[in-house]
This record gives structure tokens, C-alpha cells and sequence, in this order.
């Protein structure tokens, strides 16, 4: 009993420091986990100041997230995304990528693809506001009608 407890003592100091250094992991390719940790990431960006989103998917070959007919939340103020190379897939249903909606973000690392309208939306109220874009890759390679 004493090692259980000791074993669970150490995973919620795990999940501590990981809160407390304002890191939030993506860590499967399901759509529906990449929105969970985005809402996750705005939260702790709220309450911490700032918070990174990084993508730390086990295995070989591309990561691709195939994005459904939602979307993805919006990026909030002081969110940093560490893409690591993923993918993001818009699959041609889906009109943004990313939608930076606050200040002071930093995007890289990311491919983005097949969406729409554009990959990385950027609100009037954010373009002035310290937005760092850097070191990904944007396409549009969807051929539907």
C-alpha cells in the first residue's frame, strides 16, 4: 500500500512541475485529444502568464493530425506552440488552421496543409502584438471541388 501511494505521490509531482513550468503535451494523433490539449494550454496561459502546446508524439514516420469539420480552438494570448514537425491536416473541409486570437504567441515547428482559407489566421487586434511565426511549413495541396 505504502509503495502505491508512493508511486502515486510521484506522478502528481510529475503533473505539478509539468503545470507549474507551463508545459502542455500532445502526445496522440487523435483529433479530439490535440482540441483537449489546446483548451488545456489557453487555461494554463491564462492563469500561469504562459504556457507552450508541444507536440511529443512516440514512434517513427510523420505525425499527422487530420483535422475534422470543427477545427481547432482558437490560440489565445501568450501561448507558444513547439510543433516538433507535425502535421496539421485540414483535409480540405476545414477553413483555418490556426487561429491566433490574443498577443504575444510564438508558432513553429508546424506543417500545415490543406486548409481552405489560410493555415495560420492572424486577428487584427493580434498582428501588432508580438506574434512570432517561424520555422514551419505552410501548403495548400488539397485538389477537390
Amino acid at each position: 500500500m505504502n509503495r502505491l501511494r508512493s508511486k502515486l505521490s510521484y506522478l502528481l509531482l510529475l503533473l505539478s512541475v509539468s503545470f507549474l513550468n507551463g508545459q502542455i503535451e500532445v502526445t496522440s494523433l487523435n483529433y479530439s485529444h490535440l482540441v483537449s490539449k489546446i483548451n488545456e494550454v489557453n487555461a494554463l496561459a491564462t492563469s500561469n502568464g504562459s504556457a507552450t502546446l508541444s507536440f511529443n508524439i512516440p514512434g517513427t514516420g510523420p505525425k499527422t493530425f487530420d483535422i475534422g469539420i470543427g477545427g481547432l480552438p482558437n490560440i489565445k494570448s501568450n501561448v507558444s506552440i513547439d510543433g516538433n514537425g507535425a502535421i496539421l491536416n485540414g483535409q480540405g473541409i476545414v477553413d483555418y488552421g490556426l487561429k491566433l486570437v490574443g498577443s504575444s504567441n510564438t508558432i513553429e515547428g508546424l506543417n500545415i496543409m490543406n486548409f481552405t482559407e489560410v493555415g495560420i489566421w492572424i486577428s487584427s487586434s493580434s498582428s501588432s502584438n508580438n506574434i512570432n511565426i517561424r520555422n514551419n511549413t505552410i501548403r495548400y495541396i488539397y485538389g477537390g471541388s
